[in-house]
């Protein structure tokens, strides 16, 4: 995770080699964010949107364009969406394929085995308790 500071890009530059983010999260809902948080997208990144604002956002079309972007949205859940998912989530079999588990912590050192089909990940879960 970086920090969207004045040094963040220079800093995902760092992590990636120099090819920036294959995918930027948004879960602020700040609109200045979401607006910039693409410019951490690699080419033929992905760019998810959790983070809502009720206003209008503006995006550099070319920049997105150019990079040949997705944009991923999530959807505008109620309260009782969530009270009924946490009522039902343990019904759901997430042993099917969810095949690893790891702390926050750690996740970033799993990415490149997730990367490889030999490791059989498919989804899989960090868990963010401390």
């Amino acid at each position: 995770m970086v920090k969207a500071d004045d040094d963040a890009i220079a800093k995902v530059n760092e992590i990636t080699n120099n090819d920036l983010a294959t995918a930027v999260f948004d879960a602020s809902g700040n609109k200045y964010a979401l607006e910039t948080g693409s410019n951490y997208m690699a080419h033929g990144g992905r760019y998810i949107l959790v983070g809502f604002s009720k206003g209008e956002l503006t995006f550099n079309h070319l920049a997105l364009h150019a990079k040949e972007s997705t944009i991923m949205c999530s959807r505008n859940a109620t309260l009782a969406d969530f009270e009924y998912i946490i009522h039902v989530i343990d019904q759901f079999p997430i042993t099917s394929f969810v095949k690893h588990t790891v702390p926050y912590t750690e996740m970033i050192a799993y990415f490149d085995a997730w990367l490889k089909p030999e490791t059989g990940a498919i989804k899989e879960m960090v868990t963010f308790k401390t």
